[in-house]
């Protein structure tokens, strides 16, 4: 199970009906206009907006993707 879900800009399906996109062959960039966090990612969320609150300067997308490739 995804403990975070979101949108992406990969435009070929990595899977044949309703599952998940596989990982890492959907490793196109995160785009966070719809994302979905279970209780399980509160340390992600929480490193997330840590880093974007710190730094205006820091686009919250790209910070968003370099954690979430992080792993």
């Amino acid at each position: 199970e995804a403990d975070v879900l979101t949108s992406s800009d990969h435009l070929t399906n990595t899977h044949d009906g309703d599952a998940l996109e596989l990982w890492p062959q959907a490793a196109s960039a995160a785009n966070i206009g719809i994302m979905l966090f279970r209780n399980g990612s509160l340390d992600f969320v929480d490193e997330w907006v840590d880093i974007i609150e710190k730094d205006e300067d820091v686009w919250d997308q790209n910070a968003f993707n370099d954690l979430f490739r992080r792993g």
